[in-house]
């Protein structure tokens, strides 16, 4: 695999919301996912289409969950900008009908600090797209502020231009501030709805259509730094460099990481 071009496609989201389940459907939406034990930082695994010896390579990493509003979030904010440096998609998994409310976006908040966490300035890495996916919700229930039935690319944007005052509450202010952050960041956005693993059959049809927008944005949008694609024995040392920056609270310099690894 050394030589082959990779996409890499990343799932985060609060605790125990659900994010293995959300791996497992993306790799075999066939099968009916199962929950797993909570992870601890990055894990990745990988596959490649069927029959496709020599392509692109597509890369799944899932992140241990965010801590919400508890603690500094340093460690939150570390993992969610190593993933958002390594990403072709980076998907966004938030639970329930209600799942863009303040609450909900309030568990991001210390997540997504970029600034702070990575070094932007002489960073040639082309941004991943960010691919929000509500859980548990049937997509005829998304509607805009009149009640009238939305599509969920338009609800998710209008989710995320909220301008009205936020309650004065943590939640509300996080909340602002996680909207703030995922608009400036992310400059291409897209959303699906997944309804309750308990009707089976429209799960697997959902997941199965969300696997296939995945990895069509993956394998059109394959990683690269400096304007040269990433092969799968660049990642791994480039996965080193930027996992021991994290790890020691450094601020995130793809642009150093990656000239270490050509030298």
């Amino acid at each position: 695999l050394g030589n082959r071009r990779i996409a890499i496609a990343s799932v985060c989201g609060g605790r125990r919301s659900g994010k293995s389940m959300l791996l497992d459907a993306l790799q075999n939406p066939s099968k009916t996912p199962v929950s797993h034990e909570s992870n601890n930082g990055i894990w990745m695994t990988a596959c490649q289409a069927q029959g496709d010896d020599a392509g692109t390579v597509l890369v799944l990493l899932e992140c241990q969950g965010f801590s919400g509003l508890e603690g500094d979030g340093s460690q939150d904010a570390h993992w969610m900008s190593f993933l958002a440096l390594l990403s072709s998609v980076l998907i966004l998994n938030v639970p329930s009908s209600d799942g863009l409310s303040d609450v909900s976006m309030a568990t991001f908040a210390k997540a997504c600090r970029f600034p702070d966490m990575i070094e932007e300035r002489g960073n040639e890495a082309n941004r991943p797209l960010l691919h929000c996916v509500l859980r548990d919700v049937e997509g005829s229930r998304l509607k805009d502020s009149r009640g009238r039935p939305i599509e969920a690319d338009e609800f998710f944007e209008q989710k995320l231009n909220i301008t009205a005052t936020p309650s004065d509450t943590p939640e509300g202010h996080a909340a602002r501030e996680t909207r703030r952050a995922l608009l400036h960041f992310f400059k291409q956005r897209r959303c699906t709805v997944l309804p309750p693993l308990g009707e089976s059959t429209a799960f697997k049809t959902q997941a199965s259509a969300l696997r296939d927008s995945v990895v069509q944005n993956c394998l059109t949008n394959p990683k690269a730094v400096g304007g040269r694609s990433l092969t799968c024995f660049a990642l791994v040392q480039l996965l080193r460099q930027l996992s021991t920056a994290a790890n020691d609270g450094w601020i995130l310099n793809l642009k150093a990481a990656w000239e270490t690894v050509q030298h």
